[in-house]
């Protein structure tokens, strides 16, 4: 992160909010350093108890990474109560002048939110992830989380709604 940020003449004391679509790792494994370093935390409400006291978060990463967890992820920090927001579905909320709703869609995570912005969908993994090699997104599905019909109901209320583009994640846009 800190490499991508630098190419862009930024650091990571320039990030003031972060909206985490979930709580998995490789979304918010950092949400504690950036907090330390002052940055307001946005999550679903079944998140934010994850992101105060990580403990159950990083014994569950840890019966899957083993002894790569430190290696992979670094130290999981705790973020302040005081920083961290769970706006509601459907509800929108600003930041400064700029508006965003969430939208909860659950199937890759219960605690997944989606975000617009503007005419932008930020997807998070209920809307696929880029994979190297692989032409179209694939669908990430992670046990035991992972409920298929669930995320077919997130697609779909997400199809319903009116935006231009749609950022998934994992790698460029």
């Amino acid at each position: 992160m800190e490499t991508a940020l630098a190419a862009e003449g930024l650091s990571t004391r320039d990030i003031t909010h972060v909206l985490l679509t979930h709580i998995h790792l490789d979304h918010a494994g950092a949400a504690g350093q950036l907090a330390q370093l002052g940055a307001q935390i946005y999550v679903h409400p079944l998140g934010a108890p994850h992101l105060i006291r990580p403990e159950k978060l990083i014994a569950s990463a840890s019966r899957i990474y083993g002894d790569r967890m430190n290696q992979l992820w670094g130290e999981i920090l705790p973020v302040a109560q005081t920083q961290i927001h769970v706006p509601n579905d459907a509800e929108e909320f600003l930041i400064g002048n700029l508006r965003f709703l969430p939208i909860h869609t659950a199937g890759h995570a219960e605690h997944h939110y989606s975000y617009l912005f503007e005419n932008t969908c930020f997807s998070g993994d209920v809307g696929g992830v880029r994979i190297p090699g692989y032409q179209y997104l694939r669908i990430p599905m992670p046990p035991p989380e992972f409920h298929f019909a669930k995320w077919r109901e997130s697609i779909t209320k997400l199809s319903a709604l009116k935006f231009k583009s749609i950022a998934p994640t994992h790698l460029e846009l």
